[in-house]
């Protein structure tokens, strides 16, 4: 009897992606799971979420961290990861795993590859990376030495890459095509306009999508005269942010990045 491929998705779930993963494959007879170490801030769904004691990496963590990393090796077939992330530090589990001959994946989702002296050198006057908030660099440790060496010990020991090209210049050629991932059956569109048309925006993080000149723009078109309801939306979950994309007339996604997001399909 030929052995049933099991498929590990995780450690993160960057716009629900290991989630979504998992859930197709398992639509299509593919045992899978998510399995992430922190809830994400916009709620995310997964399968499993990883146990540690405090947020503290002390020894009791690292321990666990190599005991998560020997279960699932030992139970999964094929590994995709997302965002850079992996367990162990060093990307040492990638190596181990390459050793083992399993099956493995990175796909790359936007801030963890984008080349920010690029976007800051550019001649554009706005860009994604200009208008960065400090906090939220931090947040995602977009440093770029950093970025450029996880990224190459990532490349070497991955068995296949995945992003889409307006961010991938440091990965050179050495990717396969995929962008956002949705799950149509999730949504139901409301086709009805409101008596007063509404505008909505609902920003990760201000400074990426643009969030002062759209409200800058939203004050001016008032002063003109023009009516509309407007809400800007902040700290709401995925599923509270869907309610509200399907009662507004008008989303506004970002304004900087030059491309669209995951809210705007």
């Amino acid at each position: 009897m030929k052995k049933k491929i099991k498929v590990f998705c995780g450690y993160v779930n960057t716009g629900g992606i290991a989630y979504k993963i998992a859930e197709g494959l398992r639509k299509n007879g593919v045992s899978a799971d998510s399995i992430v170490i922190d809830d994400h801030s916009f709620s995310y769904k997964y399968h499993k979420r990883l146990k540690f004691i405090g947020n503290k990496p002390g020894l009791i963590n690292r321990f666990l961290k190599y005991y998560y990393f020997i279960k699932h090796t030992i139970k999964y077939d094929v590994f995709i990861f997302n965002t850079r992330s992996t367990l162990l530090s060093r990307k040492g589990d990638l190596k181990i795993l390459k050793m083992l001959g399993k099956k493995t994946a990175m796909i790359y989702v936007g801030c963890d590859i984008r080349d920010k002296d690029y976007y800051l050198n550019s001649t554009d006057k706005f860009t994604v990376c200009k208008n960065c908030s400090d906090s939220y660099q931090s947040k995602i440790n977009c440093v770029m030495n950093v970025k450029r060496k996880e990224t190459s010990v990532i490349q070497k020991n991955i068995g296949v890459s995945f992003s889409h090209p307006f961010d991938a210049s440091i990965l050179g050629n050495e990717y396969s095509y995929l962008y956002l991932l949705l799950e149509l059956n999730k949504y139901d569109p409301n086709f009805d306009l409101n008596r007063k048309i509404k505008i909505v925006h609902i920003p990760s993080d201000d400074g990426i999508k643009g969030t002062k000149f759209i409200t800058d723009a939203i004050e001016k078109l008032k002063s003109d005269g023009v009516e509309f309801d407007f809400e800007l939306i902040r700290n709401k979950s995925h599923d509270e942010v869907i309610d509200i994309i399907k009662n507004c007339d008008i989303l506004i996604d970002q304004m900087t990045a030059g491309w669209y997001g995951l809210i705007s399909i």
